[in-house]
């Protein structure tokens, strides 16, 4: 309940007659309580006859690619949990990450602010202190923040994306099998004691069902991170928990990222089918944790989000992994929206990218998001222009060691236009992704109408701004502990 102070009192006209009968004094303050009850009692009735504010429920699947969600017609994907929920709310069809890893991207689902303006954009950088966070916002309009990301390296209180959560957890397991292929040895010896994995999403949930807070007036935001589909491959897809079976591990999925090119069919349809493998797992978890939550009463009148932070490459453009271009595979998200003001069973095919979620949360909520979000209301497109939207990848000597050189530093999209500017200079590639959805077919930068290509080199002038302005005031490049070493290698980073 927020209160009002009372207006003031405008003073009496100058040459007004002012004189007044006098009160005595216990009468006034006999008075005075009434009205100070009745002002209380208005108040509370006020409160009371508004409508509640919705509880909301952002649930992030990690390196979950587009095409995992059917549309219409489509045929049959990995993800029926997803499809029900699409069917009953409003999903789009054109929903792009800010970048192909996890830490740039969450910290802008979390800020609606560019990568090169929320600095989390390498393994050692933290989200600037300076930007309020979906969670902080949230919170300080009376929420209650809770929330659990399995993916302990990248969503977590040392890279600064806990902030504004009352309860947050990021926990790991300890492996105890020394057999299991998917664990990365963390000192790279056989048997050594401190082995450690995401959790998988059926123990997520155990941990999301566990924290929830009981029942009251304060509505709730609930932040849930599953880490299924991200490598290794098939580790998640054991029933039971029985023995890991035909496992992709970290080691041959980051074996291919550094040696590009092509693999024969029969081996890239095994890393695939392993993917899927995971993509199930975490599509049933969703409909598991969605079915608790509504026995418990919290899905009665939610506002309800369900996307990734970036994609997955299975050898197009000669790619493998994630973090490593700024391609369609890589960028491309599912993004499924349900709660108040939500039209029921429609896809959007409105371009629209993870900086729409926050000020779509905070507009349900009934909160204003500050001026500098950069984001949209999701539920309020129609009619409205395309905006230029912006993908980013910083140098990271640290993860390219590990993985591959960065070749792109810079995607803008405008409509059915694309332009990938090269990390080493010179013109970028445009592409016309309605034609060419697959980004195989570069054109020449003339084919582009003059109107995009203004607005493009505008956008890339503030990026570069924004992220010289970034690195210049960011002082010397934060140097990683040990304990988010042992973390990066254990999710294929680092070795």
């Amino acid at each position: 309940m927020t209160s009002h102070p009372a207006p003031a009192l405008s003073p009496p006209a100058r040459g007004a007659h002012t004189s007044k009968p006098r009160v005595p004094a216990r009468i006034a303050r006999s008075a005075s309580a009434v009205a100070s009850a009745l002002v209380a009692i208005a108040l509370l009735l006020a409160c009371t006859s508004s409508p509640a504010r919705p509880d909301l429920i952002l649930i992030v699947v990690d390196t979950l690619r587009a095409d995992r969600i059917a549309g219409p017609g489509d045929a049959p994907q990995p993800t029926p949990e997803l499809r029900a929920l699409a069917d009953g709310g409003l999903s789009f069809a054109n929903a792009t990450a800010p970048s192909s890893w996890t830490r740039p991207s969450v910290a802008s689902l979390f800020t609606s602010r560019w990568p090169s303006e929320h600095g989390a954009v390498t393994l050692a950088r933290p989200l600037a202190p300076s930007l309020p966070t979906l969670a902080e916002l949230l919170r300080d309009a009376g929420y209650r923040t809770v929330g659990v990301s399995a993916n302990f390296v990248h969503v977590s209180e040392a890279s600064g994306l806990a902030r504004g959560f009352t309860s947050w957890q990021s926990p790991s397991e300890v492996a105890d099998d020394p057999e299991r292929e998917s664990v990365l040895h963390m000192d790279g010896v056989a048997g050594a004691a401190a082995e450690r994995r995401a959790l998988r999403a059926d123990e997520v949930n155990r941990r999301v069902l566990a924290a929830l807070p009981g029942r009251s007036v304060a509505p709730l935001f609930l932040y849930v991170h599953y880490m299924d589909p991200h490598s290794p491959y098939g580790d998640s897809d054991r029933p039971g928990g029985g023995p890991a079976h035909d496992v992709v591990s970290n080691d041959e999925v980051l074996a291919l990222a550094r040696r590009g090119g092509a693999l024969p069919e029969r081996e890239r349809h095994r890393l695939v089918e392993r993917y899927d493998a995971d993509v199930r797992s975490a599509d049933r978890a969703i409909g598991a944790l969605l079915a608790a939550l509504r026995e418990r009463g919290w899905l009665e009148r939610s506002g309800v989000v369900v996307t990734s932070d970036h994609g997955e490459a299975f050898g197009e453009h000669g790619n493998w992994f994630h973090g490593t271009d700024l391609h369609a595979e890589s960028l491309r998200v599912p993004l499924v929206l349900v709660g108040p003001g939500v039209a029921a069973g429609r896809r959007s095919d409105a371009a629209v990218d993870l900086l729409d979620v926050p000020t779509t949360l905070l507009r349900m909520a009934g909160v204003a998001p500050p001026a500098a979000m950069r984001g949209r209301d999701l539920r309020a497109l129609d009619g409205v222009g395309p905006r230029v939207r912006v993908a980013e990848l910083h140098p990271d000597a640290a993860l390219e060691a590990r993985v591959r050189a960065r070749l792109e530093r810079m995607a803008l999209s405008q409509g059915p236009w694309k332009s990938i500017w090269p990390r080493a200079g010179g013109p970028p590639l445009l592409f016309r992704t309605d034609r060419d959805p697959g980004e195989r077919q570069p054109l020449a930068a003339e084919a582009a109408p003059a109107r995009v290509t203004h607005d493009f080199e505008a956008t890339r002038r503030k990026v570069e701004e924004a992220a010289s302005a970034m690195f210049e005031g960011a002082g010397p490049q934060p140097r990683l502990d040990e304990e988010e070493r042992r973390g990066l290698r254990a999710l294929g980073y680092a070795e």
